[in-house]
């Protein structure tokens, strides 16, 4: 996924998988995140985030990226 992410998600896609989970970013953007899934017929629907990512002012950033891949968030419980 690091090096070849576009080839990385056609071969997940081309194998009969319809969602991905990612653990890392390598260095894409939202944007470009999206892209690729979109191209490959793909949804995120799921992230690994870590803790220092939902604190303070990194919390809005964190959403946003997350709302651009498309995953749904809920920040109340339940």
């Amino acid at each position: 996924m690091q090096e070849r992410p576009a080839r990385t998600l056609a071969a997940v896609a081309q194998i009969g998988y319809r969602g991905v989970e990612f653990a890392g970013y390598h260095g894409r953007s939202a944007k470009e995140l999206r892209k690729l899934l979109d191209d490959n017929g793909l949804i995120a629907c799921g992230t690994h985030t870590p803790y220092e990512s939902v604190l303070g002012d990194k919390l809005k950033e964190t959403v946003e990226f997350n709302r651009t891949i498309a995953i749904r968030i809920s920040l109340s419980p339940g």
